[in-house]
């Protein structure tokens, strides 16, 4: 069984932003509240799976997912981490599998992996993660050619556990 705890805010810190601010010298810019890697555009095709209906930009909604690890880069740098959506379940819905072309996928950096608790053995390629969180709708398209979809940014979040030591057992 899971072990939940309060959620813990995405939100950039002040030495995060100043980090920002210190590699754009220069250049006065709107910076971020949260990292941009925490955004996922859900696409038209899973709109019935997930209930979504009429969505307005700034609407709030808990998720929760079932996200694979599909890419880990080690660099200099740090860690960067990328997790596809492989099941989602938005606000009091059930858990809808995801159509493989349509995956939504969020990259987690190392300052992510700290905020979430995610710990290294977790961000290893093939691995399965749970994870709980609140998001904003921060767009609603309706494309000619690419049909609908909703982006939402996870504001809030929590990496419940590793899955996969589960799935390796059977």
């Amino acid at each position: 069984m899971a072990d939940f705890h309060d959620y813990r805010s995405l939100a950039l810190n002040d030495d995060q932003l100043l980090d920002m601010v210190k590699a754009r010298e220069g250049h006065d810019v709107d910076l971020p509240n949260y990292p941009p890697g925490m955004r996922f555009t859900i696409r038209e095709c899973c709109f019935d799976r997930l209930g979504i209906g009429e969505v307005k930009p700034g609407a709030t909604i808990r998720f929760a997912a079932m996200a694979k690890v599909i890419s880990v880069n080690l660099s200099t740098d740090g860690c960067r981490v990328e997790l596809e959506f492989v099941m989602l379940k938005l606000g009091d819905g059930d858990f809808a599998e995801l159509d493989e072309m349509a995956r939504p996928s969020i990259c987690l950096d190392e300052n992510d992996h700290e905020r979430l608790d995610l710990d290294e053995d977790t961000a290893q390629t093939g691995h399965l993660v749970h994870i709980v969180g609140e998001a904003r709708v921060v767009g609603v398209d309706d494309n000619r050619y690419a049909g609908k979809s909703v982006t939402l940014q996870a504001e809030s979040g929590l990496v419940v556990e590793d899955e996969s030591s589960e799935d390796e057992d059977e």
